[in-house]
């Protein structure tokens, strides 16, 4: 044991980029990043030690990771933990109705908010659950989330991923624990370890980084195997690669219309809504079902009174990540095409998505109001002056004291 401390120094060289990665997770307060460097410099030092420890050793090193991630919920940021609680809850309510199948991959994201909506239309809801709510298109648990759209399948891909990776690393390291596969290892276990409390590996670059890792991780497994052994496995990893750009749709083409498409937002913002037009025309094929993109065309459809464009927009932008932003705006053009049993279905999902928006209830209210439905205003306007107020703002004074004026 204390020949191993006299090279610790060493050590702490050898592994110094995993030590840069803790400082700048906790310089920029990512506590997921935070728990994962920290959960993977354990891991290697435990796994490049000749050294054997006891049992109370690990149990300790065990209890010693258990306190910080209680310490990093309840005492760092606990409103995001609370959060992060509550979008479980409702994660939990999705997997319960889809627990064999999943909702399917990548439907995640097109299926939360509806059952975030469902959960507040009921009214069971607690106080603090009511200022929580957010539009969401993630789990904050990559690994839940993915049993979530795969079921069963999800699971046991899952498990079979981990238990391959703990024995390519122990075989691995057995060969080799040069610096380059140390930190390899150490960053792709700080990315798995992340994933547990945020959406990381649902990210293209942290998708590029796992790969990356892991194709380093199998080029040190593959030392002293057969070449045909190396060829198969470099065959598997640039097909590996090819197939992940493909299905991301990371292409130059790709990121060029994404470039073109913040010219046009530039474009819009600065007035010149025709030359915005032109190009969103131009783009249309490339992007058509981007959510930016959508959300651009939607946008200035409706800012033009286009609104037959505005409405076919708003409809592919709600397909492609529903939000009680979206249905806000397609309350808003129903209203305008005097479609008005529409438009209150509309404003209603908008609230019921997030119901601690006040200008989304402010415009119910509204809407109430002009087509003669003054009972439904007046209690659309309690609602508004007894709600709690998540995050002061002008808006929000400025709504209290408009709707206080019109039924006093």
């Amino acid at each position: 044991m204390k020949s191993y401390f006299q090279n610790f120094p060493l050590f702490t060289i050898k592994i110094s980029p995993l030590l840069i990665g803790l400082i700048v997770s906790i310089y920029f307060h990512s506590r997921a990043f935070s728990i994962g460097f920290i959960i993977a410099l354990v891991i290697i030092f435990l796994l490049s030690t000749k050294f054997v420890f006891s049992r109370k050793i690990y149990l300790q090193i065990g209890l010693g990771i258990l306190a910080l991630l209680l310490f990093s919920v309840f005492f760092f940021k606990s409103d995001s933990s609370l959060g992060r609680v509550f979008i479980y809850k409702i994660s939990a309510n999705i997997y319960k109705d889809n627990w064999f199948y999943g909702v399917g991959i990548g439907e995640f994201k097109h299926t939360y908010m509806y059952y975030q909506a469902a959960y507040f239309k009921l009214g069971k809801f607690m106080g603090k659950e009511f200022l929580l709510a957010d539009n969401t298109y993630f789990a904050f648990n990559d690994y839940f989330q993915f049993i979530i759209e795969m079921g069963l399948v999800g699971i046991f891909t899952i498990l079979l991923f981990f238990a391959g990776l703990y024995k390519l690393v122990v075989t691995t390291l057995a060969k080799s624990k040069s610096l380059i596969l140390l930190n390899s290892i150490g960053i792709l276990l700080a990315i798995c370890f992340a994933s547990c409390f945020n959406f990381i590996l649902y990210r293209p670059e942290f998708q590029m980084i796992a790969i990356v890792c892991l194709t380093i991780i199998l080029y040190y497994y593959s030392i002293n195997t057969d070449l045909w052994k190396k060829t198969f496995m470099i065959i598997v990893i640039l097909l590996t690669i090819s197939l992940y750009l493909g299905v991301n749709g990371l292409t130059l083409d790709y990121y060029l219309a994404l470039e073109k498409l913040k010219e046009a937002k530039e474009l819009e913002r600065a007035g010149y809504r025709m030359e915005a037009m032109a190009i969103t025309k131009d783009l249309e094929k490339k992007l058509s079902t981007d959510p930016e993109y959508l959300e651009l065309t939607s946008f200035i459809f409706t800012n033009a009174m286009m609104l037959k464009e505005a409405k076919k927009e708003t409809h592919k932008l709600i397909e492609a990540r529903p939000s009680s932003d979206a249905y806000l705006r397609l309350g808003h053009i129903y209203e305008l095409k005097n479609e008005y049993p529409e438009a209150e279905r509309a404003y209603l999902m908008s609230i019921d998505m997030v119901p601690n928006r006040f200008v989304s209830r402010y415009k119910l209210y509204q809407f109430y109001k002009s087509t003669g439905q003054y009972e439904k205003a007046k209690m659309s306007a309690k609602v508004i002056l007894n709600m709690p107020i998540k995050i002061p703002s002008v808006i929000v004074d400025q709504i209290k004291s408009n709707v206080k004026k019109d039924i006093f």
